[in-house]
């Protein structure tokens, strides 16, 4: 599993780094998009959407959609294909 830290310095988005947090490395990555939330009492969670680099990333997926009801977004427990198959979140 690798840990990665993001850096930023400057404020501005295209000096933003993401740092191998083990050996202090850089990683020499294209990020076209870097996304963090901070809620109370839950997780910090940071979504990197990164190109050119091959890595191995541990964690849970979460698919979250549009709530009709409320107009709100809410996690998706499983989804259902057309076809019968399911995947539970």
């Amino acid at each position: 599993m690798r840990s990665v830290r993001i850096v930023n310095e400057t404020g501005l988005s295209n000096d933003t780094k993401v740092i191998d947090a083990k050996t202090g490395i850089e990683l020499q990555t294209f990020c076209t998009e870097i996304d963090l939330r901070f809620r109370p009492c839950e997780p910090v969670e940071a979504r990197l959407e990164i190109g050119m680099i091959e890595a191995t990333f541990n964690g849970k997926a979460g698919f979250y959609t549009h709530d009709p009801a409320n107009g709100g977004m809410k996690r998706v427990a499983k989804i259902i294909f057309e076809d019968g198959s399911v995947f539970e979140a």
